[in-house]
């Protein structure tokens, strides 16, 4: 944890028990067997990382979504390459329940993020059924909320009527208009 960039000579490794959380840059590679949490707890924050980042299949990335802005959830930038392994755990936090449609980049990364992806993937603090899609979207891992909160008033329905609706309407209450004219001047 630092306010400052932290030089690692050879990379840095965090093992088993090792942990990289707070808000700052990683200057050298790292690989991680242990814990890389952006943030202390549930504060927000943002990990840079110059050079690589390699995930062991013990390592954990721990990512914290508050809202929706950039500054509302965690997020890991990484100049060179990403090889995914491990544990990835997201969780919701605050009360914040994303909308169907809503995406989060969480890691980026300056070369190629290395599919296949990470082995395990947890997703917390969201209602049961809602849905996610997580994945490599070029440089870019990216979560996609699926299935999530509504709108007020159900399916993201508008209020306002569409133009040619309203013109329907109007076509309509002309016919009625000009018909109600012609029995009065019948009559």
């Amino acid at each position: 944890n630092s306010a400052g960039p932290i030089t690692a000579l050879e990379g840095l490794k965090t093992f088993s028990n090792g942990s990289l959380t707070g808000t700052g840059t990683i200057v050298g590679n790292v690989t991680n067997g242990g814990l890389i949490d952006p943030g202390v707890g549930t504060t927000i924050g943002q990990i840079d990382i110059t050079g690589d980042l390699f995930m062991m299949p013990a390592g954990t990335i721990h990512l914290d979504i508050a809202g929706n802005l950039p500054g509302e959830f965690d997020v890991i930038t990484v100049s060179g390459d990403v090889a995914l392994d491990g544990l990835l755990e997201i969780a919701f936090i605050n009360g914040f329940t994303p909308f169907t449609g809503d995406t989060y980049d969480l890691i980026f990364s300056g070369g190629n993020i290395d599919p296949p992806d990470f082995a395990v993937k947890t997703i917390t603090g969201v209602p049961g059924g809602f849905t996610f899609d997580l994945g490599i979207v070029g440089s870019v891992y990216r979560l996609t909320v699926t299935q999530g909160r509504q709108p007020v008033g159900g399916g993201g329905g508008s209020a306002v009527p569409e133009p040619m609706t309203a013109s329907a309407m109007g076509l309509g209450l002309l016919a009625l208009s000009l018909t109600a004219l012609r029995r009065r001047r019948a009559a």
